[in-house]
């Protein structure tokens, strides 16, 4: 494997670049929703530099590699852009339940 900073040097396979498509789509869709678990991402924020902040953190604390993907990155969202949680929301991928008809 490539050292990380070289990776635009190798093509990705095609399933590379489908994992990366998959994982930045997550993470696109918790910025964008993620205020009911305590994420709020500053306006303007692109999404290589979401995708950075959750790389980083995952990077940075290898013994956890093997944690859910999804909950790991709220966790790193939060803990670069935290807000306020909703009400009852405690666990970090808590569904929040909404009245439409109001």
């Amino acid at each position: 494997m490539l050292p990380r900073s070289d990776w635009r040097l190798k093509p990705p396979s095609e399933e590379e670049a489908y994992r990366k498509g998959l994982c930045a789509g997550i993470i696109v869709g918790l910025s964008f929703m993620g205020q009911p678990q305590g994420i709020c991402v500053p306006a303007g924020t692109t999404t290589e530099q979401a995708t950075t902040i959750v790389v980083q953190y995952i990077d940075a604390q290898p013994a956890r590699i093997h944690e859910d993907f999804n909950r790991f990155a709220v966790e790193a969202l939060r803990a670069n852009w935290p807000c306020s949680l909703v009400a009852g929301a405690r666990d970090p991928l808590a569904v929040v339940p909404t009245n439409f008809s109001e």
